[in-house]
């Protein structure tokens, strides 16, 4: 496995296969970085590699309000053992800019339920719609080859947005010459 920066320039060599888990698109903020990270992916791929990935479409109606916490999940440290409780404690929408900010809290709880260790975080998604995703892989070098919905295989229903989405997408040939994609 190798690691390396959506917006990096080089990487050191090139793949069948790369994975972009957990909504890393996504945290490409800024619209115009978008294509250029793609660019990038689509630079390190072997002829017909594929790229994999995750994106959520977070619905106004589910963005908590402010001043009210949701408790997402709970987990086990896997180096203490101890649980963790996973809090999104404020979340703000910014529905011009598709862009979605959550503060998240981590409380590590020990066995007498006393709060051994609080860390915050906070994330920040910019939201794209199939139709744009679409359009930005095109202009990449890529072609869709799959796109499913809440990670079931599900196939996306004509003119909904599902909330989760699976991606597959496939480097299409390039011209040598100018690096646009080719005419086949």
């Amino acid at each position: 496995m190798t690691r390396f920066d959506l917006q990096a320039s080089d990487a050191p060599s090139r793949f069948s296969l790369v994975i972009a888990p957990f909504r890393a698109l996504q945290l490409v903020v800024e619209p115009a970085d978008v294509e250029p990270s793609l660019s990038c992916v689509h630079r390190h791929l072997r002829p017909g590699g594929r790229l994999v990935f995750d994106v959520t479409d977070p619905r106004p109606a589910t963005i908590a309000k402010e001043g009210e916490a949701t408790e997402l999940y709970g987990v086990r440290n896997p180096v203490t053992g101890r649980f963790v409780q996973v809090i999104v404690t404020g979340q703000t929408l910014d529905e011009s800019g598709r862009v979605l900010t959550e503060c998240w809290r981590f409380d590590e709880v020990d066995r007498d339920g006393r709060f051994v260790r609080t860390e915050e975080e906070e994330l920040t998604l910019r939201w794209i719609p199939s139709g744009e995703l679409r359009a930005l892989f095109k202009d990449a070098g890529f072609a869709v080859e799959a796109e499913y919905t809440d990670f079931d295989g599900t196939l996306p229903v004509s003119g909904e947005e599902a909330r989760d989405q699976a991606w597959i997408a496939r480097k299409s040939p390039r011209n040598r010459l100018d690096g646009r994609r080719s005419a086949r």
